[in-house]
């Protein structure tokens, strides 16, 4: 958690989505963490740095409808992942010198 909130310093916050059967919201808050918002079993928490720190959950796309001439490609994108955050963090320090 400490690698995550020292990434995130000088951001307004750090939101978190909690999964039904995931991490419990009890470790978050420990770190300061709120619950701001939640949808269909999902909760949002923020950790907020700056008073006017606001998150939002987007919109679910309207279903695609496929015909004769179109494929649909469903990509699948986490977030979640840690590996993600180590990746990305390991090219901001590579861009930054």
């Amino acid at each position: 958690m400490d690698l995550g909130l020292e990434a995130a310093k000088g951001a307004r916050g750090v939101a978190v989505l909690i999964q039904p059967d995931w991490m419990p919201p009890s470790f978050f808050q420990k770190f300061g963490f709120e619950a701001v918002r939640e949808d269909g079993g999902r909760t949002v928490l923020l950790r907020k740095s700056a008073p006017d720190a606001e998150v939002a959950l987007v919109r679910r796309a309207p279903e695609f409808v496929a015909s004769e001439r179109t494929v649909r490609v469903d990509a699948v994108f986490n977030a979640r992942c840690p590996w993600l955050m180590q990746i990305e963090r390991l090219f901001a320090t590579c861009q930054a010198r």
